[in-house]
C-alpha cells in the first residue's frame, strides 16, 4: 500500500496540550508495504497490564504500519512520546550504508510536502512520484531508531535518497521497556535547518530485509504532547 493511501485513511486529533494517536493495532493503523520488498514484517497485537501492544517480527523482510494525523503544528505539541521494547536486535557492521539499512525498531514522523523548503531534486522527484502514483505524498521525514551499533544522538541521511534523517536513540541489547520523548520540532530545525511543516503521519517499521536477519520489537502508547516527559523510565500502566 502506498504511503499516501495510508495517510488518507485515518486522522486523529486531541486536546490542545496532547494529541493521542489511535491505539496500536486499531483499524486507523494501516499496513505500509515497502516497494520492491516481497516479504512482510509480521505485526500482531496483544494485551499486557491493561494496555494494547504491537509486536513486530521481521525475518528477512520489511513492511510497516502507519497512521494519519490531522495536520499538526508542532508549536502546539512538539514532543512525540511512546514506549518500546527490543526483544531481539540485529548485528550490523555498517547501518549507514544501503546493505546495512535495517533496524529492529524505527518510528518515522512524516511532514507535509513544502516546495519552498525542498531542493530542486526533491521537487522533481516529488512531482514524478505524484504523477506516477496519482496521489498526494508527504515530504520530508525524521526516523527515530534503535540501532545495532550507532550511539545515541548520531544522525545521518537515509542512504536510499529519500528525504529522511535517521536519528539513533540507542544501540545494543534492550530487552526492558523504555519510554521515549523526542522534541520533533527541535530535531527538524536541527537537521533540516528550517521550520517544520505540519506533521501528517507517523509510521512504525521493524525491518531486516537488507541483511536477512531477524528482529523483534514491541511498541505502545503513541501521543504528541506540549510537555516533555522523562525518557528511559518504565512505562506507566
Amino acid at each position: 500500500m502506498a504511503v499516501a493511501a495510508v495517510l488518507m485513511g485515518a486522522c486523529v486529533a486531541g486536546a490542545t496540550d496532547q494529541v493521542e494517536l489511535p491505539v496500536v493495532g486499531s483499524p486507523e493503523w494501516r499496513h505500509l508495504d515497502i516497494p520492491g520488498v516481497e516479504k512482510r514484517t509480521r505485526y500482531g497485537v496483544y494485551e499486557e497490564d491493561g494496555r494494547r501492544i504491537l509486536r513486530a517480527e521481521s525475518d528477512c523482510g520489511a513492511s510497516g504500519v502507519a497512521v494519519a494525523v490531522e495536520p499538526l503544528d508542532l508549536d502546539r505539541a512538539p514532543f512525540l512520546q511512546w514506549d518500546w521494547r527490543i526483544e531481539q536486535g540485529l548485528v550490523i557492521a555498517d547501518e549507514r550504508s544501503k546493505p546495512g539499512d535495517d533496524f529492529a525498531a524505527r518510528v518515522i514522523v512524516m511532514f507535509a510536502f513544502d516546495a519552498a523548503q525542498a531542493s530542486f531534486a526533491e521537487r522533481a522527484l516529488h512531482r514524478v512520484a505524484e504523477t506516477v502514483r496519482g496521489e498526494t505524498l508527504p515530504g520530508r521525514s525524521l526516523a527515530y531508531l534503535w540501532t545495532s551499533a550507532q550511539p545515541e544522538g548520531e544522525a545521518w541521511r537515509n542512504p536510499y535518497r529519500s528525504p529522511t534523517f535517521l536519528i539513533s536513540l540507542g544501540r545494543g541489547v534492550s530487552s526492558d521497556w523504555r519510554s521515549v520523548s523526542v522534541n520533533v520540532h527541535e530535531d527538524y530545525r536541527r537537521y533540516w535547518k528550517a521550520e517544520p511543516p505540519p506533521v501528517v503521519g507517523v509510521a512504525i517499521l521493524t525491518d531486516a530485509d537488507n541483511t536477512c536477519g531477524r528482529a523483534v520489537a514491541h511498541y505502545a502508547n503513541f501521543r504528541f504532547s506540549a510537555v516533555d516527559a522523562e525518557a528511559g523510565a518504565a512505562p506507566t500502566e
